[in-house]
């Protein structure tokens, strides 16, 4: 399973878990502001090529210690998901054969949305992912063996269903549930990821005085429902195969118009123009023919939807392209997974995977303005 399906399916999960009732024993929780947690990861790969199958070897043991921030209801964003957790955590483990494929570590960024909370135990929805290290990716002639990973630097991402339980007012037992996923996003070939499925048992010890906090918040009528729009420019890289020396250039220009129709939630359509390199190589290979500098380019249209947290969002598009100029490289289909981060009322940062029926096909990484 690649990268994509692996962000599509949580995605799907997420937006499903965003809209549904969330259940509350109690209309408020005692808690802390401050937390640090410890748990030990065992699980197991699971392969999904069977070039990988073949040289997985252990089982995944692993450690996560990570830096808690309880929301406490002082942030509209948070009173939205009824005050959930966030923090930053540090990851490391084995990756089934530390001989082949090394061992992971990753600092990254990560959120849990309450499910079900009372005073006694929690269970939320884990969502997280930053850039990875892999200590041996495939290498001429060191490692060869590893067609799974060929790039040091990796996509992380991980999500699962946490569960925390209090032992007194600083201390909770956890017993998680989770699944990783590495890969480069195509910056480098082979591609085909690592996919991990661990359960982990750990502790947390709360700083800070203790504070009601309430678990369910009324809030206003969602009523901004102005049409906005949206002009995004993005640059990537790719490789096209394993001989690629240097990485063809990506680059995109995006329009959307979108309108918000709740605090979570928002939704749209826009167009997209996309720049791709390797399109030259890939028909000076295939066919006898001269290539013109536009068939470097493709055009598309695209439906948008976005699950919104403060300054933070996730979206997922899919669109159709209208113009290739090189027909025979791509699937007629695309597809977009991915985050923006507002800088200011008008400004924003973005990163998405590109991707053709559910493949990778690179990342980007850009800039983008409110019209």
């Amino acid at each position: 399973m690649n990268c994509t399906k692996i962000i599509f399916r949580n995605y799907v999960f997420l937006f499903f878990v965003t809209f549904i009732s969330v259940g509350f024993a109690q209309d408020s929780v005692l808690q802390r502001k401050i937390g640090i947690k410890l748990i030990g990861h065992y699980g197991m790969v699971t392969p999904h090529h069977r070039s990988i199958s073949y040289f997985v070897e252990d089982k995944i043991k692993g450690i996560d210690v990570a830096l808690l921030f309880h929301n406490q209801g002082d942030k509209m964003w948070a009173k939205v998901y009824n005050n959930p957790l966030w923090g930053v955590g540090f990851y490391h483990s084995n990756l089934g054969n530390s001989r082949v494929f090394g061992n992971i570590s990753s600092i990254y960024p990560f959120f849990e949305l309450p499910v079900y909370k009372n005073k006694i135990c929690q269970s939320s929805f884990f969502l997280g992912g930053s850039i990875s290290y892999i200590s041996l990716p495939l290498s001429f002639p060191q490692n060869i063996e590893n067609v799974a990973i060929s790039s040091h630097f990796n996509l992380f991402f991980s999500s699962g269903i946490n569960s925390a339980f209090m032992l007194n007012s600083r201390f909770k037992l956890h017993l998680d549930l989770r699944v990783l996923h590495f890969s480069n996003g195509n910056s480098h070939r082979p591609n085909l990821g690592i996919n991990l499925v661990t359960f982990s048992v750990g502790t947390s010890y709360n700083f800070g005085s203790l504070k009601k906090v309430a678990n369910t918040i009324k809030l206003e009528e969602w009523k901004d429902t102005k049409r906005k729009y949206y002009l995004t420019a993005a640059y990537g890289q790719k490789r096209i195969s394993p001989g690629n020396v240097s990485p063809y250039k990506t680059a995109s220009l995006s329009l959307n118009s979108e309108k918000q129709k709740s605090y979570k939630y928002s939704r749209g359509f826009g167009m997209d123009m996309f720049y791709d390199q390797s399109f030259k190589f890939l028909q000076l290979e295939e066919k006898d023919s001269v290539f013109r500098f536009i068939d470097n380019f493709s055009l598309g249209v695209h439906f948008h939807q976005e699950l919104i947290v403060g300054n933070l969002s996730i979206f997922g598009q899919g669109g159709v392209y209208i113009f290739t100029g090189f027909d025979e490289s791509i699937a007629r289909i695309y597809e977009r997974l991915g985050m923006r981060c507002k800088l200011n009322e008008n400004f924003y940062l973005w990163v998405a995977v590109k991707a053709h029926m559910a493949k990778a096909d690179f990342v980007e990484w850009g800039l983008g303005v409110k019209l």
